[in-house]
């Protein structure tokens, strides 16, 4: 701004919502004016030169252009005198053939260092490797065997990757889907929450921890502090994999989470944040509930010979010791194989029963029925629970001894 002697009376209309300072002047960050107290008096080369350091930028004030799509936002506006009056102090009666006001704003890049807001935190990954099937009873992995489980518990804990920037230190809030398949040969059981999504509540999950199960345990385990319930009622049947017995493979699948609009303070821009990540425990003791089915078989085979191969049998009579530690009342029978190992048509025996913990237990089986080439018996056993809230171990086992067949029929041979 070039002028004869003069000074200046003004407004300069500055960018809305700025933290900011002036070297002259007082700014208002809500109308984005700029005004004096005094005039302003210009050098000897009749310019006054105005700064402003600006330390933030309000986007409810300010002339921001957000897109959320795109994460990207624009910042514009214009910087200009909006009412004044320039006064001019003369030495002669001469006025100058022209007097000439310039504004030219100089704006150095905004560098943007941290944001105070709401966001949302896009999830991209979070994975969880398959739950190991291990320690299962030997009796368990049989197909027909249908078993459902009081209460297991998987407890989760995630990190939280606003640590210290989110207001007031408040925890972090997350909400996704949880599914857990069983599977074994093929076949899949997919079990759901019962509300579909879980959402973590503030007021009591403090550390990221949950725990689901059907009810609520009466206490954690170890390395999951306080954890929120979310109720999960089909995960009693997650060791059901479709009458296949015990799966081969239980898959986790955390499904499209989400960390929703959640208040920071000072987030730093430019910084990498961790990813969410977790740990996870599966507690689930082998404690049956009521009507599970344990479907187990077992073979002796290789009678065949040339003399049994022409004898048509019409009754087998099979005794044996049958020893459990099994907590369950155990139904028994046998069916008559060929060197195939098919059951053969109809050649089936009555049941019998071997009380719950059994030692040496005789049981007596008997098959009437027209059979031929036969080489063993098909021994099966069928549990169901009917109260028993024992665990279930490894040790537990089905001991079939001394057993002895006796067979009646004809011989027929050629001469």
């Amino acid at each position: 701004m070039r002028t004869s002697a003069a000074n200046i009376q003004s407004v300069v209309q500055y960018p809305k919502g700025l933290d900011a300072t002036t070297n002259k002047g007082k700014y208002d960050k809500q109308t984005g004016k700029l005004a004096f107290s005094e005039a302003l008096v210009p050098n000897a080369k009749g310019i006054i030169t105005l700064e402003m350091t600006v330390k933030g930028i309000d986007p409810e004030v300010a002339n921001i252009v957000f897109d959320a799509s795109k994460h990207h936002f624009s910042f514009s506006d214009n910087i200009n005198v909006t009412a004044g009056k320039v006064n001019l102090y003369m030495r002669s009666n001469t006025l100058p053939n022209q007097i000439t006001f310039k504004v030219t704003p100089s704006i150095d890049p905004i560098k943007v260092k941290d944001f105070t807001g709401k966001i949302e935190y896009e999830v991209e990954e979070f994975n969880i490797a398959p739950i190991d099937i291990n320690n299962i009873p030997d009796f368990l992995s049989q197909k027909g065997t249908k078993v459902t489980v009081v209460n297991p518990q998987l407890y989760l804990k995630m990190n939280n990757p606003l640590d210290g920037f989110i207001k007031d230190n408040a925890p972090m809030k997350i909400s996704s889907g949880l599914v857990l398949t069983s599977e074994k040969d093929g076949k899949k059981v997919v079990n759901s929450l019962d509300n579909e999504r879980f959402t973590t509540d503030a007021d009591v999950n403090t550390n990221n921890t949950f725990v689901f199960s059907p009810t609520k345990p009466v206490s954690a385990v170890d390395g999951f502090v306080n954890p929120q319930h979310v109720a999960f009622t089909k995960l009693s049947n997650v060791l059901d994999a479709a009458g296949e017995g015990i799966p081969t493979k239980i898959s986790v699948d955390v499904s499209d989470p989400r960390i929703p609009e959640t208040e920071v303070v000072k987030l730093q821009l430019g910084s990498t944040l961790p990813e969410v990540e977790g740990d996870y425990t599966f507690f689930a003791p082998l404690q049956l509930g009521d009507n599970s089915l344990i479907a187990y078989t077992d073979t002796l085979d290789g009678w065949s010979d040339d003399d049994l191969d022409k004898m048509t049998l019409t009754k087998v009579n099979v005794n044996f010791d049958c020893s459990t530690e099994v907590p369950f009342d155990i139904v028994l029978s046998v069916e008559a194989i060929d060197k195939s190992g098919n059951v053969i048509p109809g050649a089936k025996s009555n049941e019998a029963m071997v009380p719950a913990k059994s030692n040496g237990k005789n049981i007596d089986l008997t098959v009437n029925a027209v059979i031929n080439k036969i080489d063993g018996m098909l021994i099966r056993a069928k549990v169901t629970n009917k109260g028993s809230n024992t665990v279930l171990t490894p040790e537990m086992k089905l001991d079939v001894k001394n057993f002895r067949a006796k067979a009646s029929g004809y011989y027929e041979d050629e001469l």
